[in-house]
């Protein structure tokens, strides 16, 4: 007789536990592997049931412990995802990561797809939930005269940010480690502006002003736009595409605190990026007792020269709470929700970003007002006054 496959989710850091409670009151074999049992065993603690186990991250035993068809979720560093891939295909498991999709698993496709395995990466917060969005709105919009007229132009904004309920004059507060926020700011960004690509080995110093449902915040280019364009399907815009970003969200008056970080962050080497990391986590780290808070905003606009203006808005605005923190939430319940779509066969094999088919959009969607989680989606179409 055989076993169900067993989910295996490998750390159990500040980003895992509302996944890991959301998969344990499942009826489905988990494994949780942590360098710190205890870690993990006291997250696990409140949802125990038969068939959930905590097990010291030990990679030889680790793979010991992998049999075919199981389910391997990494919320571990991104750059250890590869080698984790590797002993995947070895062992004929499917991988799910709430990280970008690299090159690296790019590149190991056609081996995935030859056993039948699915490794879907992109399953978290940004990315992940923002792709959600991006595919309800281009959806919505195809289904309007606009998408066919050759005369339409299209602006897309995709802002993300982890936030703290309460402001603080730095204007940003740590829930984990800051080296991930640092890391990003020395990554390039490359987006359409002014209908023109533009890129900058600085994304700060493209920061502006945004206002999200009568907020103010700031927000500068995140990473490399571009493939979106092609991810979302609004190619079909190529040549009409009046601006394109995927950014990050900050409180207003953040750039101006973070001034003199921004000036020394060019020049820092990957010692000092860890020690100045250490620094903010240690004078910016959430305090306990306050929440974290996440807004997610993606617009969608469409200009037609034939059939006036299109939009569409959607809005995540969450705040932590005792159970789990914001950010918690947001990033490892899409992560667990990919996990039991792969285990459950509904996504084909190969390597991918998060499932853009609609059925999966509205699963995860369920999944998240279930959790808690208001999301808040709107179309308007302003029509040209008839001559």
């Amino acid at each position: 007789m055989s076993h169900p496959p067993t989910i295996h989710w490998l750390g159990a850091g500040l980003s895992s536990p509302a996944g890991i409670h959301y998969l344990a009151r499942q009826e489905a074999p988990l494994t949780i592997w942590n360098r710190t049992p205890s870690r993990a065993e006291s997250i696990v603690g409140p949802v125990h049931r038969d068939g959930v186990s905590v097990r010291e991250l030990d990679w030889d035993v680790w793979q010991e412990s992998l049999a075919g068809g199981d389910v391997v979720v990494s919320m571990l560093p991104a750059d250890q995802h590869p080698q984790i891939a590797e002993r995947c295909l070895e062992h004929h498991c499917h991988l799910v990561t709430a990280s970008y999709l690299s090159k690296a698993l790019e590149q190991l496709h056609s081996a995935a797809q030859d056993r039948g395995l699915c490794f879907v990466n992109e399953s978290g917060l940004d990315p992940g939930l923002d792709h959600l969005f991006a595919h309800d709105a281009v959806e919505a919009l195809r289904q309007t005269p606009l998408w066919e007229d050759p005369t339409s132009r299209i602006e897309f904004a995709s802002l993300c940010g982890g936030l703290s309920k309460t402001p603080n004059p730095f204007r940003y507060r740590f829930s984990w480690s800051p080296i991930g926020v640092l890391r990003a700011l020395q990554t390039p960004a490359t987006l359409i502006q002014d209908s023109h690509v533009q890129s900058t080995p600085q994304p700060w110093s493209l920061t502006e002003a945004v206002e999200i449902a009568g907020e103010t915040f700031e927000t500068y280019p995140n990473r490399d736009s571009l493939p979106y364009v092609k991810a979302y399907r609004l190619d079909h815009f190529t040549g009409r595409i009046d601006s394109f970003v995927r950014g990050s969200l900050r409180l207003a008056g953040w750039q101006a605190a973070w001034a003199p970080i921004l000036k020394s962050l060019p020049e820092l080497s990957e010692t000092e990026l860890g020690q100045l990391s250490q620094q903010l986590w240690e004078d910016h780290a959430l305090p306990e007792g306050q929440y974290d808070r996440v807004v997610l905003y993606v617009c969608l606009r469409a200009r037609s020269a034939h059939h006036g203006e299109w939009e569409s808005h959607s809005l995540i605005d969450h705040v932590g709470d005792q159970d789990h923190s914001a950010m918690a939430r947001l990033v490892s319940l899409p992560a667990a929700h990919a996990a039991l779509a792969v285990r459950d066969g509904r996504i084909e094999p190969g390597v991918h970003s998060t499932p853009a088919a609609l059925a999966e959009r509205r699963a995860l969607s369920s999944l998240l007002a279930q959790e808690g989680i208001s999301t808040t989606q709107t179309t308007s179409w302003r029509p040209w006054p008839s001559k």
